[in-house]
């Protein structure tokens, strides 16, 4: 280095950002920029040999923390060092962006303050993830334009358990991923101790806990009775709990004293485009133009603490897809018989706006009383390779809707339910009171409808169909095996009933041996109720191969077909078949006979004495060729239409 010229060391100082900026600094002076905290030091004349004049920032310790930003200068481009790709116009032009701009391709939502430790309250940092990437007043993910498009990223959720209080709030375009199940938990705990004071039989507690979102939430405490719930609140004031009955209200006549409340609010609520910062959306506002729509959801855990809220509440949400999600309700039998345990709730706003068109794959319900519920018209709805476990009922659709109002007119349409397992569901496991054209199938049913009992306890069919116009296909049922041959004194319950068509799952087979009087070869159920009891009409189309096994040995295939009719204790039976063998006569084809008759619900011939029931029908055989053994093979299709 060659030293042209010693100087005394001079500062300037002054603030960066007022006047005309920082100056033009002499060779080798440096200046303090006050308000921007850094520092700068002049280039020098070309002259001098500085290659352009100008000041050159000084990097401080300033620049390396949180005010600083570093990234922001480094720049990055990609395949520097490989000369093969080339990323602009040529290999000396390559494109080139901050390192800061490359990092932010990525969001966590640690960005926003998320700890998931499973003691933070995660609710605000989470929140403020959302809101900031998909709400942002200055460019909302539903903004239908390109700076709107730009914005619609993927908020990413490292492994951990993130306690919330309160629900998450998720609008259209929104992606959120977690590091998968199990591993990102969402654990919603909306459970809180409040003090406050009362008169005795007054339904007004006073306290400043009192928020918006008690209204709907459980409250216990000293002399409240069971049940209770707030009707009302005023903000920091108080709340009124059971208002419709004051009586039944809180009778403790204290100061200080302590009460629980569990908010009724869902952990997740998808919310429409009206929705700003911190002033989610009701679903009374939503339109088809605005309703929530094209959300993913993928790889995370959901699970309600208490037992008694949903997962997640689709508002008329559309066109999303939810993927790899666990919900977990912690819903029990028969200690917390909450209605409102559900995994997944859907709404519609009248005919406006409804859930349609939405895929639920990989998706595990576990002790919810509803997996799935909707009284509204949702239409095209796909759930798929997911698992039911520990629930009252796992699929619930238009249970409760009155076929009226705006909304609950239709019912579920085009729902699909398809590669998904059942278990452990003490009543039905899929049940529609209203809708066509929904299809299950490729789906196991285990220990269905039967309280926990198994398939020797069924109690309820496994699917039904209030309505015509749907079906099942390739329906797989521990019921068949367990009941059509055995254990004749327990009533067997259809795996399917209503209204509607169902196909026995592969095929059975018996051994038929010789019996000159009619016996039992197997039995069928009757059609049911949703309760279980014996009502309707139902055919069977049963498909049969018998192979006997005798030196002579022939084939007889057919077609045998049943109608029953349940109310009027009318059954018949015709047989019509093909035969293979030696039977120069045309008898021996005949010595093998099938016959139908009403079991009651001990598994006794039904002859009308008191105290019977209609429960299920036999199919007997009797076989008058001598010393003949040979194997039955049958499957059926059932039509059924229940009178009620």
């Amino acid at each position: 280095m060659a030293v042209v010229q010693i100087s005394r060391i001079q500062i300037r100082r002054g603030q960066a950002n007022q006047g005309t900026g920082l100056p033009q600094l002499a060779s080798g002076e440096m200046a303090w920029a006050i308000d921007a905290q850094e520092l700068y030091i002049g280039n020098g004349s070309v002259s001098e040999g500085a290659p352009a004049v100008g000041v050159t920032k000084i990097l401080t310790t300033n620049d390396l923390s949180a005010q600083g930003n570093l990234l922001g200068s480094l720049q990055y481009i990609y395949k520097t060092n490989d000369t093969t790709i080339i990323t602009g116009t040529d290999v000396n032009h390559p494109i080139s962006r901050t390192l800061q701009d490359r990092l932010d391709d990525r969001v966590s939502t640690i960005e926003f303050g998320s700890v998931g430790d499973g003691s933070t309250d995660d609710t605000t940092a989470l929140q403020r993830a959302i809101n900031e990437l998909f709400l942002n007043s200055n460019n909302k993910a539903s903004a239908q334009t390109a700076a709107g498009t730009s914005v619609r990223s993927t908020l990413e959720i490292p492994a951990g358990v993130y306690k919330t209080t309160s629900p998450l709030y998720i609008p259209s375009y929104a992606t959120l991923r977690g590091a998968g199940v199990d591993k990102t938990i969402i654990y919603y705990n909306p459970t809180s101790t409040i003090t406050g004071s009362t008169q005795a039989n007054y339904c007004n507690i006073t306290t400043i806990a009192a928020t918006a979102l008690m209204v709907g939430a459980s409250i216990t405490g000293t002399n409240i009775p069971d049940g209770s719930i707030v009707t009302a609140v005023t903000p920091g004031v108080s709340l009124t709990i059971n208002n419709n009955n004051p009586l039944q209200s809180a009778t403790l006549t204290a100061t200080g004293s302590s009460f629980t409340i569990i908010l009724s609010q869902p952990a997740i609520q998808f919310v429409n485009d009206t929705s700003t910062l911190g002033h989610p959306s009701t679903i009374s506002s939503t339109l088809y133009t605005n309703q929530p729509r094209h959300i993913h959801i993928d790889g995370i855990t959901v699970e309600t603490a208490t037992g008694q809220n949903i997962c997640m509440q689709l508002d008329a949400v559309r066109s999303s897809l939810f993927e790899n999600i666990s919900l977990k309700g912690n819903w029990t039998v028969p200690a917390n018989p909450s209605t409102n345990s559900i995994g997944i709730l859907m709404q519609s706003f009248g005919s406006l706006a409804t859930c349609e068109t939405n895929t639920f794959t990989n998706l595990t319900f576990d002790g919810f009383y509803y997996g799935v519920y909707s009284d509204n018209d949702i239409i095209n709805n796909t759930f798929e390779n997911s698992y039911f476990t520990n629930c009252q009922q796992a699929i619930a659709l238009g249970l409760n809707a009155d076929g009226l109002s705006a909304g609950q007119q239709f019912g579920p349409r085009e729902t699909i339910v398809d590669n998904c397992k059942f278990y452990l569901i003490q009543w039905q496991a899929i049940v529609m009171m209203l809708g066509t054209g929904n299809t299950v199938s490729n789906s196991q049913f285990i220990n269905v409808g039967s309280n926990g009992a198994g398939a020797i306890g069924a109690e309820y069919p496994e699917i039904y169909f209030a309505k015509t116009g749907n079906t099942t296909k390739s329906v797989y049922s521990d019921r068949s095996a367990t009941l059509s041959v055995s254990n004749l004194t327990t009533p067997y319950i259809p795996e399917v009933s209503g209204n509607g068509v169902y196909q026995s799952f592969g095929t059975h087979e018996i051994i038929l041996q010789e019996k000159p009087s009619p016996v039992l070869a197997f039995r069928l159920p009757c059609p049911v109720d949703q309760l279980g009891a014996t009502n309707g009409i139902i055919t069977y189309c049963i498909e049969y191969f018998y192979t006997s096994t005798l030196l002579n040995s022939y084939s007889r295939g057919g077609t045998i077909t049943l109608i029953a009719d349940t109310n009027r204790k009318n059954i018949q039976l015709s047989d019509e078949f093909d035969f293979a063998g030696t039977d120069p006569s045309d008898t021996t084809c005949l010595k093998l006979d099938f016959s139908a008759n009403f079991l009651d619900q001990t598994g006794n011939a039904y002859t009308g004495a008191g105290g019977q029931i209609v429960s299920s029908i036999a199919v007997d055989y009797s076989n008058s060729l001598s010393s003949d053994l040979g194997y039955l093979n049958y499957s059926y299709i059932s039509n059924f239409r229940n009178n009620s």
